[in-house]
C-alpha cells in the first residue's frame, strides 16, 4: 500500500476518533489463542473500533506468550481474562478440571456414586 494511502487512512481514523463520541460498545478488544500445548500458550490481541457503522482495526496487533512455569502461570493469571485463563490452565494442569468437576458435583446436579 502506498505511503500516502496509509497516512490518509490514519488521518481519517484520527479525525473520526477526535470528533466521535465513542461508547464502550464501539471499541472492542479481540483475543485469540494461536498456539496452546502443555508447555506454552500464545495469544493474538487486536483492537477494533466502529466508525460510522464500519469496523476497523486500530493500532498494532499484540502477541503475548506465556510458559508453563511458576512465573509464567503467575503472569498469565495477571494478564488473561476468563474463559481463556481456565482453558489454558485446563491444558497445563489437570487439577483445574478436577476443581470444576468438584464444583458441579457439589451443586447436586450430578451424583457422585
Amino acid at each position: 500500500m502506498p505511503t500516502n494511502l496509509i497516512i490518509n487512512k490514519t488521518n481519517k481514523i484520527k479525525a473520526a476518533l477526535t470528533s466521535a463520541k465513542l461508547t464502550e460498545n464501539e471499541i472492542k478488544e479481540e483475543r485469540a489463542i494461536t498456539w496452546l500445548n502443555e508447555k506454552t500458550v500464545c495469544f493474538l490481541n487486536k483492537t477494533k473500533i466502529n466508525i460510522n457503522g464500519e469496523w476497523a482495526y486500530i493500532g498494532d496487533a499484540e502477541i503475548q506468550d506465556f510458559q508453563n512455569t511458576e512465573e509464567g502461570i503467575k503472569l498469565l493469571k495477571q494478564s488473561v481474562p476468563e474463559p481463556f485463563l481456565t482453558a489454558v490452565l485446563a491444558v497445563w494442569d489437570k487439577t483445574v478440571i478436577d476443581d470444576e468437576i468438584t464444583k458441579i458435583l457439589n451443586q447436586g446436579d450430578i451424583k457422585n456414586e
